[in-house]
């Protein structure tokens, strides 16, 4: 089995857009289910970490030319509970230096940290207990005047209408320091009775957050498995988050990205699918979010990352 990445060479404007496509093979990754891209040996070019779902090992592969990446390393996540597979990992700076590091977390609380050495290189996984002890979705962020990566941590299940989230901040980069929690319930039965949705429990497949508004506070996007449909929440300072709108999707929802593609201060909401060969990009426009145009890819999205010095979309 090999794992396919297409890379969209991208010019974002309002009524076109233009797409070049090239394909990076990864082999000897039997179950690709997670793909992310960052710098992790400093030479300024996109590396790639990709988890194999079924042997849950993380490899890690540097690029030395655009068609060409070696791998460097390969850690198995030990887990604790067997029961609760690999979900996702997240890339950010979880201690003093500068060297990207690897959160690998679970449906459940056991994360696994892995400190970047720098060269592509990483320390075995350290337990890493954040979050709400239930089934969650997580991903980091970044706010001015710290390098450390906070955390966004939302409840996998929509229950009565509503499910929880936590922000987890630091403003320290010291290697044990504590994070500030921050617990909202987010209640959408308002939302569910104007829609004319009967269920209230779901499940949520993904989320991303980032600014699509551009008033400088996150905002939220969840994607609904059981319906198929995507919610969109504005947020505040304080992390308080309404629900905006509700936009039926063609199929199931398998990746969520945020972006600025076109550099206006608002993110687009760029939403790969199951099923067909075409990925769809939001934006907000007049108080709501439209869809702006269809980049065509494959039908099954592991993940998106964005290199702005390139203006490439991977």
């Amino acid at each position: 089995m090999k794992t396919i990445l297409i890379l969209l060479s991208l010019l974002f404007v309002a009524t076109a857009s233009a797409q070049e496509f090239e394909k990076i093979i990864i082999k000897n990754v039997k179950s690709p289910g997670v793909v992310k891209a960052a710098d992790f040996n400093g030479d300024s070019l996109l590396d790639l970490a990709v988890m194999d779902l079924d042997s849950e090992v993380l490899s890690v592969y540097l690029q030395q030319s655009p068609q060409n990446f070696v791998l460097s390393q390969q850690m198995r996540v030990k887990d604790l509970d067997r029961k609760s597979f690999v979900l996702d990992f997240s890339i950010g700076h979880f201690d003093e230096d500068n060297n990207f590091d690897i959160l690998v977390h679970n449906l459940k609380k056991n994360q696994f940290l892995y400190r970047g050495l720098g060269e592509g290189r990483f320390t075995d996984g350290e337990m890493f207990y954040v979050g709400m002890n239930i089934e969650n979705l997580l991903t980091t962020f970044t706010v001015p005047g710290s390098a450390h990566s906070q955390l966004f941590v939302i409840n996998s299940k929509v229950k009565l209408g509503g499910f929880e989230l936590e922000v987890l901040k630091s403003d320290s980069s010291e290697k044990n320091k504590m994070y500030n929690s921050i617990r909202r319930t987010i209640d959408l039965n308002l939302l569910f009775f104007e829609q004319n949705i009967a269920e209230i429990a779901l499940e949520i497949d993904d989320f991303a957050i980032g600014d699509f508004n551009g008033d400088s506070h996150l905002d939220l996007v969840i994607a609904c498995a059981t319906e198929d449909f995507l919610i969109f929440f504005t947020g505040d300072e304080n992390y308080q988050f309404e629900p905006l709108q509700l936009i039926k999707t063609e199929g199931r929802v398998s990746k969520i990205f945020m972006v600025d593609l076109n550099n206006d201060q608002k993110d687009e909401i760029i939403v790969g699918h199951n099923i067909g060969k075409q990925s769809r990009v939001y934006t907000f426009t007049d108080e709501n979010v439209s869809q702006q145009q269809y980049l065509v890819t494959d039908k099954y999205i592991m993940g998106f990352s964005f290199d702005k010095s390139n203006n490439v979309l991977a």
